[in-house]
């Protein structure tokens, strides 16, 4: 049996290859980026006026003065502006191109209308480029704006669209079955009978894929029957980078997971972890560079499983290579948390400002506690009250 830093160590140095695809902007959301992005126009494209109010020449600004308007610029406008008298100014509009012969905007709300086309300015000065977004003045051409391997959010698209970039390169979808087995599963909908239970797991680990990774994982009930269960495999393994299975890798009458993923050629990595939840936990790896993940039938168990080891994989192996991609706090406990032995725990905890409690009902079998969490923490020794510890949070 070896330590959660060992199993750690295990996967990392067996990640799956994940190539890169172009994908039209709008498709690219929550999509891990290939592709450093260098900026090949400025942004803006063009000096723009921040404000709606009176393009002017500074060297002409007297207080008090009385300005003829001469025009008006809207956005969108390619205007010239040439040999404007000392009294001449020109409406403009937030987003106008500013021609090169003006250098001032004065706000609308700073002008006081003498007539339709005259309007007096109430300040009492102005400073040259007051008002004026400059060319380049947030992107400059040739900038590199983002690096590859960041997850791409709305923001990112915003700046994207604001350069022209139409198509970008992304890593693309690791392909993930999830097979839940057990003789008393059903699926949700379906009548149950004494001896059987809704399924749970598979539904669980579908909805965190699609939660941290926006992958529609597919998700299969299974009997324990080995034949089914090979048979299942066999007809799947070749189509998916990973496949997560729930139940039968311990050592019972009907625990099949081991064996046949044995028969599939696959080598079993890890077979037992030194934690609590989850000790019988299984990673195997084939030569076609695809992967199984085994985890407990027991619920806390496999969400435990989930977000020590395959939320950490993925991102591993989309390049993201953070220790815990997941944020983190520093919080002090509110009671003494007792080890007595070499397992570690992975426990979900509440947080009420800077304190953490672990809350009650946190077996194998049991999701509450869970489902009400703010994070996990993961302990390897015994840590007493008001003493910090890192908090993840989920």
């Amino acid at each position: 049996m070896i330590s959660v830093q060992e199993a750690t160590n295990i996967l990392f140095k067996n990640k799956i290859t994940v190539n890169s695809i172009s994908v039209p902007l709008q498709q690219s959301l929550n999509k891990i980026l290939a592709e450093d992005i260098y900026a090949y126009v400025d942004v803006p494209t063009y000096s723009q006026s921040a404000v709606d109010g009176y393009a002017i020449k500074k060297d002409f600004f007297q207080k008090n003065k009385i300005w003829k308007i001469k025009g008006e610029i809207k956005a969108g406008d390619n205007i010239k502006v040439q040999n404007l008298k000392n009294n001449e100014c020109n409406k403009i509009y937030t987003g106008a191109k500013v021609p090169s012969a003006l250098d001032v905007i004065i706000m609308k709300e700073y002008a006081e209308k003498i007539s339709d086309n005259e309007v007096m300015f109430n300040i009492d000065d102005v400073t040259q480029y007051q008002n004026i977004r400059h060319k380049g003045e947030e992107i400059k051409k040739g900038e590199k704006i983002f690096s590859k391997n960041i997850v791409i959010k709305p923001e990112h698209i915003a700046v994207l669209s604001s350069i022209g970039k139409s198509k970008i390169k992304v890593k693309r979808d690791i392909s993930i079955l999830i097979l839940a087995t057990g003789n008393e599963l059903k699926k949700i909908g379906s009548p149950i009978k004494t001896g059987e239970k809704y399924e749970s797991n598979g539904i669980m680990l579908q909805q965190l894929i699609k939660k941290y990774f926006d992958i529609d994982a597919k998700y299969l009930l299974v009997k324990d029957d080995k034949k089914k269960l090979l048979n299942t495999l066999t007809k799947y393994y070749q189509n998916y980078d990973i496949i997560i299975t729930t139940g039968g890798v311990s050592v019972g009458d009907y625990d099949f997971t081991k064996p046949v993923i044995k028969e599939l050629n696959y080598n079993i990595l890890i077979d037992k972890v030194a934690q609590k939840p989850g000790k019988p936990f299984v990673f195997a790896v084939s030569k076609q560079n695809k992967v199984i993940f085994g985890l407990p039938g027991n619920p806390r168990a496999a969400l435990s499983c989930f977000y020590i080891y395959i939320l950490r994989y993925i991102y591993q192996c989309y390049g993201i290579c953070k220790e815990w991609p997941l944020p983190v706090v520093t919080a002090s406990i509110d009671n003494d948390l007792i080890i007595n032995d070499n397992r570690t725990r992975i426990l979900f905890v509440n947080i009420h400002g800077n304190k953490i409690s672990i809350p009650e009902k946190q077996d194998s079998h049991m999701l509450i506690s869970s489902a009400n969490a703010d994070g996990i923490i993961v302990v390897n020794r015994s840590i007493k009250k008001n003493e910090h510890i890192n908090v993840y949070l989920i």
